[in-house]
C-alpha cells in the first residue's frame, strides 16, 4: 500500500510538473524585435514578465544533433543580456557567432533588465531595504530554472550550456549547485570569484560604502557606466573597446529603458552578490560535475584577479574536464573589446571538444587506464 501510495504521489508530482511546464509554455509571447525572436515567460514566483531572445542556429552544421547545441548566455551585473552577448558590434554578437556555429543561442534578460519587467521595490522612491536586496544571486536560481526548462522544452534538447559572465558566475554557480542534471557544459567568463579578503577600499570604490549594501535598485548615469568599462584597465595601457561599441552602445543602452536623466537603473542584489562573494560566501565549485571552461583577459586586474581564476580552477575538483584560457589585453568586459574574436572562438573550441568517457580507457590510443 505504500509503494502504490508513493507511485501515485510521484505520477501526480510529475504531472503537475508537465502541467506547469505546458503553461509556462503556453503563456509565452514571442515577437521579433530587430531581426531576433524575443520569447517572454512569466515567472511563476515572482509574476514579472521575463525576455529571452533567441538566435536560431544557422550554417552547414545547424543540423547535426549534439549535446553542446543549445546555450544559454546569462549577463553579469548592470548589464542587461541584449546589450551584452546578445548585442551586434558592427552587426555582429556573441550570440549570433554562436549561432552561426550551428547551435541555438539564447540570451536572456534578468528581472530588472532589458525587455524583462522590473521588481516593484525597483520603483519605489527609497532604494533602501530592510531585508536582502531584490534579484540577488540564490533568489535567480529558479529564475533560470523557468528560462532552463522553457528553452529544453521548446528546443526538445535534454541538457544545454550556460555560458555566464562576470558577476552572472554565482547566479549560475548556484544553479549548477541545484541542477546539474540540466546542465552539458559551463562557461565562465570574466567570472567573480570568492574571496576570504578584501581591501575596504574596493568595495568602497564600488558601492560608494565598505558596509554590505542594502540597496534594492541602482541608479548609474550612463556616462559613467561606459567610464567604468573603457578605464578598467592596468594603467598606461590603451582603451581596447571596439570603437562602434563606444559610439553606439552608450545611445542604445539608454533608448532600451535608460531614465529621462540619462541613467539605468538596475536591482540591487548584485552589489550583495559580489560583496557576499568577497568575503567569503560562494557557491562550491567541488558540486559541480560538468567540463567547465574558464576565460579570463590579463587586462582584468579588479574584478576578476590570475589569483580569483586560479583559485575557482583549483576548486573545481570533480569536473570531468576543466580548462582556463587567459586571453591577452583583454579586460573584464573583452566581450566588447578588439579580442572578442578570440574570446568566440576559444570557447567555441570548448563547445565543440566531445567528453567521452570510453576515451579515458583507451589502452591502445594515447589514453588513460
Amino acid at each position: 500500500m505504500k509503494l502504490t501510495a508513493a507511485a501515485l504521489f510521484f505520477s501526480l508530482t510529475c504531472a503537475l510538473t508537465q502541467a506547469a511546464h505546458a503553461e509556462t509554455m503556453d503563456s509565452a509571447h514571442v515577437s521579433i524585435i530587430g531581426g531576433v525572436q524575443v520569447h517572454t515567460v512569466t515567472l511563476d514566483d515572482e509574476n514579472l514578465k521575463m525576455a529571452l531572445w533567441h538566435e536560431e542556429a544557422s550554417g552547414p552544421r545547424r543540423q547535426v544533433t549534439k549535446e553542446s547545441q543549445v546555450v544559454l548566455f546569462v549577463h553579469g551585473a548592470t548589464i542587461s543580456g541584449k546589450l551584452s552577448a546578445g548585442y551586434p558590434i558592427d552587426g555582429y554578437s556573441w550570440a549570433r557567432d554562436v549561432a552561426n556555429t550551428g547551435r541555438d543561442a539564447w540570451v536572456v534578460d534578468l528581472p530588472g533588465y532589458g525587455r524583462s519587467e522590473d521588481y516593484p521595490q525597483m520603483h519605489s522612491s527609497d532604494p533602501q531595504t530592510r531585508s536582502d536586496p531584490v534579484g540577488n544571486a540564490k533568489s535567480l536560481v529558479p529564475v533560470l530554472d523557468t528560462a532552463v526548462d522553457y528553452i529544453l522544452k521548446l528546443s526538445g534538447a535534454q541538457k544545454l550550456t550556460i555560458i555566464a559572465t562576470s558577476r552572472g558566475a554565482i547566479p549560475v554557480g548556484y544553479y549548477v549547485n541545484a541542477h546539474p542534471e540540466k546542465l552539458n557544459k559551463v562557461v565562465f567568463n570574466s567570472p567573480i570569484v570568492r574571496r576570504d579578503n578584501i581591501n575596504p577600499d574596493v568595495i568602497k570604490n564600488l558601492f560608494g560604502s565598505a558596509d554590505r549594501p542594502t540597496k534594492n535598485f541602482y541608479e548609474i548615469p550612463m556616462d559613467k557606466r561606459l567610464a567604468m568599462i573603457s578605464e578598467d584597465r592596468p594603467a598606461g595601457t590603451d582603451v581596447q573597446l571596439e570603437d562602434s561599441f563606444v559610439k553606439n552602445w552608450p545611445q542604445d543602452s539608454l533608448s532600451e529603458r535608460g531614465t529621462q536623466q540619462g541613467t539605468i537603473k538596475v536591482p540591487g542584489g548584485f552589489a550583495q552578490d559580489i560583496y557576499d562573494a568577497w568575503h567569503g560566501v560562494y557557491w562550491d565549485p567541488a558540486k559541480i560535475n560538468v567540463p567547465v571552461l574558464i576565460t579570463r583577459g590579463d587586462y582584468d586586474h579588479v574584478l576578476t584577479t590570475g589569483d580569483d581564476a586560479d583559485w575557482l580552477y583549483s576548486h573545481l575538483t570533480n569536473v570531468p574536464s576543466k580548462r582556463y584560457v587567459l586571453i591577452d589585453k583583454g579586460t573584464h568586459a573583452m566581450l566588447f573589446e578588439k579580442k572578442r574574436f578570440e574570446l568566440y572562438r576559444e570557447v567555441q573550441v570548448f563547445l565543440d571538444g566531445a567528453y567521452t568517457p570510453l576515451a579515458l580507457t583507451c589502452s591502445f590510443c594515447g589514453g588513460r587506464n
